[in-house]
């Protein structure tokens, strides 16, 4: 579980170097920039729950069924259900995010099919 210290930094410097990891992640475009940046940041299993955020919400959009994802992502209903309600409530990154996947997904699709 992530831990935050207890000792609080002014606001001002928390807004600030909020504004600052912004924009090293905006300023990110290289893949393997991105995955170097990653490795070093992140723990692997603050990967892991990143990534099985990110797929929990898109297979939610998808219409997949609490059991189909906690099936096959190992997560448990809590995990899902506060997923499902930063989509539906509070999650406007999420919904950018699963849109442009999903609109991928979807030319991808209509350019296999045309090759097909």
């Amino acid at each position: 579980m992530t831990q935050v210290s207890k000792r609080v930094v002014a606001k001002v410097v928390e807004e600030r170097i909020q504004e600052v990891f912004s924009k090293v992640i905006a300023d990110l475009h290289d893949p393997t920039d991105i995955n170097e940046f990653l490795d070093d940041f992140l723990s692997p299993p603050e990967k892991i729950m990143l990534a099985k955020r990110l797929s929990i919400a898109l297979m939610l959009a998808k219409g997949y069924g609490y059991e189909i994802i906690s099936s096959i992502l190992k997560v448990t209903p809590p995990t899902i259900a506060i997923v499902n309600i930063n989509l539906k409530y509070k999650g406007k990154g999420y919904k950018k995010i699963i849109d442009k996947i999903l609109k991928e997904e979807k030319w991808n699709k209509f350019w296999q099919d045309i090759s097909n």
